[in-house]
């Protein structure tokens, strides 16, 4: 495989989070040696009963091992993970004094200096509080915590591309910073698709796995299982009442108009779910694949191991579980790249089977060049191919650590550009998807525009689409044809289910991957699976290529080359569900209703029903303080409007305020914080095409690509 990203990197995890354990896993398949500092006991409820999954490829060290051991390996890091909010009290003392030349990165539930109360919350209590419960099961269900610990994931993805970027800073400049990540501001981040409807004046609601604005479209029950399906036109409803025997309801009647079905979504679900009920999950499956309908198949996690694309594209395989004996499922690399691919995942390790003793110290790092130093990505060209959200996403969090970035549109613009709620023609949602870019509207079938496009991936250091697989090819743009036009470009394709897939051509709509990626099984309303209100499928996507990026940058710095990434939502949203793959226990939450709403309680209906008995209706506030007062936490679980209107969410950052062209526009900061060189929001993208004499005066040699900041890596550790 020759040279992995992190190779020679040395990584202590002690942080008792899941969020730093899948940091921590992230970097570990990229290449980096990371020695897990392990408690005695492994009953620690946010992190150990994961163990088998998230130790996979790690080196394990007991924090009861002699203190000179310990003190070693951390002299001999170069990158530190921790969660300070959770960490027992001796390794916090040792971690509060990292090394001159070492990446300390803090995951955190609200940031290391959040106060008492604030710290060390669970998943679902954050999923509450956060606005991502409140949007999550039917409508007329409580708010629905998932049992997928989507948010610390996401807090963890995003810890590993700060890392990947604060060693570029270090290694470029010879400046050293600290790394913090909020779990509750990944949280804010992920309603990206409601936050607008806030913003626009619009009400979220919860939905269920329904679509406010196309019928069919719902999980419905077969006869062995679970389907879903997607039909968002007429021409689906006739193919659809065709093969299910019922021709007339497509030709006349109440529901033969889309706006009608979506009127009457209680009557279409009946007729369907009929029909779906007598037939088997493979019959509805192919039959609805002959009309061209997009659907699929509710697989659990129990199923991964015969699910067709999961098993090609290896994202779920055997090993041994040392401490136990058992077999155990892991979770194979979600970065598949066509040079230096993820290192597949190993068995957990013994406990205290790193040896402090051969861990070889750190060389320096140079001396830093200047008293300010440059965003990790200054200097990097990124072209994106993008629509909605994969390729956005990625592109916009490389724009805020600096990169410039040119978004390739067809002549009509996105289609999101005109999503509604939007000011002067420009949707609110794309704004804030595309901040820090500029626009170069093009046709790549015109010849004029195919030469501009070539000569900008002769300049680009990084290309990331997420258009159907093989479009580009069809384009005359094919990985080993880039690859030709600049041995340097990173390439980054996302799609549903990967370009190299047992399931070419399946639409790839968010709700279709999470149905077949365990997500909708392990999110349940009274045993009726249902997709999270946000879009996990997207939004992992999206931010695991982020991550995949820059590891292959920080790889071309060693070997001069760039290579072609295949991304896969469905190995980002199976990433997700690891943690309830062998048989461990869920984390307990209680959606309790009160006068104005509902509290989410981190503990059992029976406990939360005594602690509140005999003291009426409370309202949230109320309800939560007694509650605590019994020992137990709870929060409102709250709604977007109100997490957006919180003074908090804008005094951190988390979303701000930027004007162009007089409007104002909401967008969203990035929840990686960087002591030295903090991501910024930029201004917000502009007119369709307003790009282009940019786009020209690059092409024509305005930019040279980039020919390595620091040539080979001048430091380990």
């Amino acid at each position: 495989m020759g040279h992995s990203a992190l190779d020679g990197m040395i990584v202590v995890e002690i942080g008792e989070r899941l969020a730093v354990s899948a940091c921590g896993l992230l970097l570990a398949q990229a290449g980096a040696t990371v020695i897990v500092v392990e408690p005695e006991e492994a009953g620690d409820r946010n992190k150990w009963k994961s163990r088998p999954t998230l130790l996979a490829g790690k080196r394990s060290l007991s924090s009861f091992a002699d203190a000179g051991e310990i003190d070693r390996v951390l002299q001999a890091a170069g990158v530190l993970l921790l969660s300070s909010d959770l960490d027992r009290p001796a390794l916090a003392e040792l971690a509060a004094r990292p090394c001159a030349d070492q990446i300390v990165c803090d995951i955190t539930s609200f940031g290391p200096d959040a106060p008492a109360q604030r710290r060390g919350w669970p998943e679902k209590i954050l999923q509450a509080y956060s606005g991502v419960a409140d949007i999550t099961g039917p409508s007329d269900a409580p708010p629905t915590p998932s049992d997928v610990p989507v948010l610390e994931f996401h807090a963890g993805i995003y810890a590993a591309a700060g890392v990947l970027a604060a060693l570029r800073v270090r290694d470029r400049d010879g400046v050293v910073q600290r790394l913090d990540v909020s779990i509750h501001e990944c949280g804010i981040n992920s309603l990206a698709t409601f936050l607008p409807l806030h913003y626009g004046g619009k009400k979220t609601q919860r939905a269920g796995n329904r679509h406010p604005m196309a019928a069919p479209w719902n999980a419905y029950h077969a006869r062995d299982g679970w389907l879903l399906l997607c039909s968002a036109k007429d021409e689906h409803w006739i193919k659809l009442c065709d093969l299910m025997g019922r021709p007339e309801l497509a030709r006349e009647g109440p529901l033969v108009k889309l706006v009608d079905r979506v009127d009457r979504v209680d009557e279409v679900d009946a007729v369907v779910n009929q029909w779906t009920g007598s037939h088997s999950v493979d019959e509805c499956i192919s039959a609805f694949s002959a009309g061209d309908i997009a659907s699929g198949p509710i697989i659990p996690v129990s199923h991964f191991e015969t699910d067709a694309n999961i098993v090609h594209r290896r994202m779920a395989r055997r090993v041994q579980d040392p401490a136990t004996g058992r077999s155990v499922l892991v979770a194979g690399t979600p970065l598949k790249a066509s040079r230096t691919p993820g290192i597949e995942p190993e068995a957990a390790p013994p406990r205290g089977n790193a040896d402090a003793g051969h861990v070889e110290a750190r060389r320096e790092i140079p001396s830093p060049g200047s008293a300010t130093p440059r965003p990790p990505c200054e200097g990097l060209l990124v072209l994106e191919i993008g629509q909605y959200t994969t390729a956005p996403l990625a592109a916009r969090q490389l724009s805020s650590l600096g990169a410039e970035v040119l978004k390739i549109e067809p002549l009509t613009g996105e289609a999101s550009r005109a999503w509604p709620p939007h000011q002067a023609g420009t949707g609110y949602f794309f704004a804030m998807s595309n901040s820090g870019k500029r626009s170069v509207s093009l046709d790549l079938r015109d010849p004029a525009d195919r030469e501009l496009f070539t000569a900008l991936v002769r300049k680009a250091d990084v290309l990331v689409e997420n258009m159907k697989p093989g479009s580009l090819t069809r384009l005359g743009f094919s990985p080993s044809r880039l690859e030709e036009l600049n041995p340097r470009l990173v390439y980054c394709g996302i799609s549903g289910f990967g370009a190299d897939s047992r399931h070419p051509g399946r639409p790839a709509f968010d709700t279709v991957v999470q149905a077949m990626s365990g997500l909708m099984d392990l999110t349940r309303v009274e045993d009726t699976p249902v997709k999270l209100g946000i879009s996990a499928g997207d939004i992992t996507g999206g931010i695991l290529a982020l991550y995949a990026i820059l590891a292959m940058i920080a790889e071309r710095e060693r070997s001069g080359l760039g290579q072609s990434i295949d991304l896969a939502m469905q190995d980002a949203a199976v990433w997700l569900t690891q943690t309830a793959w062998n048989g461990e226990d869920r984390d307990t939450c209680t959606i309790f209703p009160v006068s104005d709403g509902y509290i989410a309680a981190d503990a059992g209906r029976d406990d939360v029903e005594a602690a509140l008995s005999g003291l009426g209706h409370l309202d949230r506030v109320d309800a939560s303080m007694r509650l605590r007062a019994a020992g137990i936490l709870a929060v409102a679980v709250r709604s977007v409007a109100e997490v957006a209107e919180d003074p908090e969410t804008s005094s951190t950052g988390t979303v701000v305020s930027r004007m162009r062209d007089g409007l104002e526009w909401p967008l969203l900061g990035s929840p990686i914080r960087l002591s030295a060189t903090a991501p910024t929001a930029a201004q917000p993208i502009g007119a369709l095409g307003e790009g282009r004499a940019r786009a020209e005066e690059i092409a024509v040699g305005g930019r040279e690509p980039e020919h390595g900041t620091t040539g080979r890596r001048q430091s380990v550790g």
